[in-house]
């Protein structure tokens, strides 16, 4: 895929992951040296230097029990991850949708995505993400930062007075997330745009003798696939955001954590209308003419029974002809992708925070 730096000789995004990877082995390495004071419970000796929150304060938020945090800092790696599965297979997958629609497709991407102007969008989108992550960084979470002292009812064990090292590691890497998520977000969002306008062009052919099973259009199911995955995370990450955050009195935080939501609603209106468009191609495929008594009737011809050779062959292409109308799907989205070992790890992945942060929210209401 065509983007700002996606030519260099090391790719930018990718180092991003990298770094967001090493914040787990720095956060880690600090976490289990204190994990008695800070990890599963923060006990009074974490507040030397503190001695006013020994008695005093209302709610001790260990590492193992900082939902957001866990699932804020292991999404850019998940989204890197179906990201770079898009990025890597980007070249066979524009090929094919060239091959059934055409020029027009062509001309479309590189509209999208190599015209030089674009370079300056993606510097532009850069900085924008650059400055929110500033914004959002070193000026909410200080905010948040200090409420939090000044109520004296909340402690994190990412707390400055607790442990410098980790309270900075944290800002640093939460800065270059946000940059890696904004970035991403963009080309994603530029990808769904590409399909949607290549999917109501009125080239597009279908040849039920394509080997993908839809006529050639499980390439656009799969790219769908990708993107509804990585919004579904996203919107999970808002509404564990959202109950993390319930007690802070923060318009931004909480404006950020609906953000969030609303890409769930943006992945099952997309994906509805991706699966009505593919739907109304699917449908334009008259089967019954490539299964008509005629055709039966020719290939029956074409069998010579005293010819062994010939026949075998004869009988070779009729199965593999009706072998691929047969199994010609008629329904708009392939189950086995939405069944394999990735999202089977991903999806409950998700399902576990959200069930955890409901328990917590349960234990602190009563």
């Amino acid at each position: 895929m065509d983007y700002l730096g996606s030519n260099l000789y090391i790719n930018w995004l990718f180092m991003l992951a990298v770094l967001s990877f090493l914040q787990w082995i720095f956060i880690g390495y600090y976490v289990l040296r204190n994990y008695n004071i800070l990890g599963n419970k923060i006990s009074n000796n974490a507040f030397d230097g503190i001695e006013k929150y020994k008695d005093n304060s209302k709610v001790r938020i260990p590492f193992i029990k900082d939902y957001f945090f866990i699932y804020w800092n292991i999404y850019p790696l998940i989204f890197y991850g179906f990201f770079y599965y898009l990025d890597v297979s980007w070249n066979n997958f524009l090929t094919q949708i060239i091959m059934i629609e055409g020029k027009y497709a062509q001309n479309l991407y590189n509209y999208f995505f190599k015209n030089d102007y674009v370079k300056f969008l993606d510097l532009f989108v850069l900085i924008i993400a650059i400055i929110l992550a500033y914004i959002g960084t070193f000026g909410t979470q200080i905010k948040k930062q200090t409420r939090f002292i000044n109520e004296k009812d909340k402690i994190y064990w990412w707390d400055v007075r607790i442990n410098k090292k980790i309270y900075w590691i944290r800002f640093i890497f939460l800065f270059l997330n946000i940059i890696f998520i904004a970035f991403m977000t963009y080309l994603t969002t530029k990808v769904i745009i590409f399909v949607t306008l290549v999917l109501y062009s009125k080239n597009i052919i279908i040849n039920p003798f394509n080997p993908d099973g839809f006529g050639g259009l499980r390439v656009f199911i799969e790219i769908s696939s990708i993107i509804l995955s990585i919004y579904l995370l996203r919107a999970t990450m808002g509404v564990v955001g959202l109950l993390d955050h319930k007690e802070i009195k923060c318009k931004t935080q909480f404006y950020g954590d609906l953000y969030h939501i609303l890409y769930f609603f943006l992945g099952v209106g997309y994906i509805i209308a991706f699966m009505q468009r593919i739907h109304y191609w699917l449908s334009t495929v008259n089967l019954k003419k490539y299964l008509s008594h005629d055709i039966y009737l020719y290939f029956t011809n074409q069998i010579n029974l005293t010819d062994i050779s010939n026949m075998i062959k004869s009988s070779g292409d009729i199965a593999n002809y009706y072998n691929k109308l047969i199994n010609f799907n008629k329904f708009p989205a392939d189950l086995s992708i939405f069944t394999g070992a990735l999202f089977t790890f991903v999806l409950p992945l998700s399902l576990w925070f959200l069930i955890h942060i409901f328990e917590e929210k349960h234990n602190e209401s009563n």
